[in-house]
């Protein structure tokens, strides 16, 4: 059903590197949102008012509260779509996380109140014991939101997927715990019914954890795109790999992707090629290959040109003792971009050490430690530069 949706009320949906079509997602899910939401805010209130129920009515304001939600929404994808301007050279993608970082402070406060409520609800019922009236309009307006929620949830995961929004993401992660967190209030009403007993604040606390966790997970996962995370894996590799794959480039070493946003990706590498080669013609290659990132993946490559001297003997019977020594030095690292440079009749060999991160020596210790190292083994003056991995 969500696929059919999206054809009819999407124009070019399958474009999702289209910023256009992105800002639609966005637009078009923050409207079923902001629908399906004041829907069941109005439903629940009124039961939960006529009722009495606190897990309700607080079921009702956190349904208001994602209507809220969904309204931040629609203006942060309106913002994130604006192109590059003079004050914002990278475009305005990031703005989603900062939307994204909103629904979640607006989830934990909301998960703190209905605790607190709950909490108060208990201690209540201890004083004076009572039992809720059981209405059927209770279940089948709280059932109704359960169905409601969940087709909410799969429209907020396809098309936070299609687009790659984290806004959208951590509303599909909202709408599962809203879907949660109603059966809770559901399965309260009817074990109240059976055992007569009044499990409505306990249940209330309890939806109210479910919503803190879903909150700080939301948190969590924005404040890492905004600090900046890793990148994945197997894209790293699939870079690499492609890069490499081109015509005269012998190696490829400190690939770094830089992202601001899902759809405005910057990379910078160094691509080894041979030194004796044509300088010109190698910069043409270089060129190309970035040119070719930019229309085949929409990624701002930057290529830095390593000249490297391929098969010279001397480097060649250098290179078994810097495997040695770096092996001595700790445990994990690598090497690449090894060149021999004189300079005024002495010569000295410079080199790329890669270290992990975890490993606990500074940069420094394993800087002196190599170079002192591999001194002693060949008589030969080496600069070693230290990359983390």
């Amino acid at each position: 059903m969500t696929k059919l949706l999206i054809k009819r009320f999407i124009k070019d949906y399958e474009n999702t590197q289209n910023s256009d079509v992105r800002t639609a997602y966005g637009k078009f899910s923050s409207i079923v949102g902001i629908v399906c939401n004041a829907i069941l805010f109005i439903s629940k209130l009124i039961v939960g008012t006529l009722s009495a129920s606190v897990s309700i009515t607080a079921d009702a304001v956190n349904n208001l509260s994602d209507a809220g939600n969904n309204v931040v929404t629609l203006i942060a994808i309106k913002v994130a779509g604006k192109p590059a301007d003079k004050e914002h050279p990278f475009g305005h993608e990031r703005v989603e996380y900062i939307s994204a970082l909103v629904v979640a402070f607006i989830i934990l406060f909301l998960g703190v109140e209905l605790a607190v409520s709950s909490v108060e609800k208990i201690i209540l019922n201890f004083k004076e014991p009572y039992l809720p009236e059981f209405d059927a309009w209770l279940v089948y307006v709280l059932s109704f939101s359960v169905v409601v929620k969940v087709v909410m949830f799969f429209v907020y995961r396809t098309n936070g997927k299609k687009a790659q929004s984290p806004v959208l993401e951590a509303m599909a992660l909202d709408s599962i715990m809203d879907v949660a967190a109603t059966a809770a209030v559901l399965a309260a009403i009817l074990i109240g019914r059976l055992a007569s007993v009044n499990l409505d604040g306990y249940m209330g606390l309890a939806v109210s954890v479910l919503i803190f966790v879903g909150g700080i997970k939301i948190a969590k996962d924005t404040v890492s795109g905004l600090i900046g995370v890793a990148p994945d894996k197997k894209l790293i590799a699939e870079l690499e790999a492609e890069i490499a794959a081109y015509d005269g480039v012998l190696g490829v070493h400190d690939l770094l992707v830089h992202s601001y946003g899902p759809y405005n990706t910057f990379v910078t590498v160094h691509a080894e090629v041979d030194a004796k080669a044509d300088m010109l013609a190698a910069h043409e290659r270089i060129d190309r290959i970035e040119r070719d990132f930019l229309e085949t993946r929409n990624i701002h490559l930057l290529v830095h040109l390593d000249p490297t001297e391929k098969d010279n003997p001397e480097i060649e019977a250098v290179l078994p003792s810097i495997k040695e020594v770096l092996s001595s030095v700790a445990d994990g690292l690598n090497f690449h971009d090894v060149r021999l440079v004189r300079q005024g009749g002495a010569e000295k060999i410079f080199f790329d050490m890669v270290a992990p991160f975890e490993l606990e020596k500074s940069d420094e210790e394993l800087k002196n430690l190599a170079e002192s190292r591999l001194f002693e083994k060949t008589g030969m003056s080496f600069s070693v530069t230290v990359d983390r991995e």
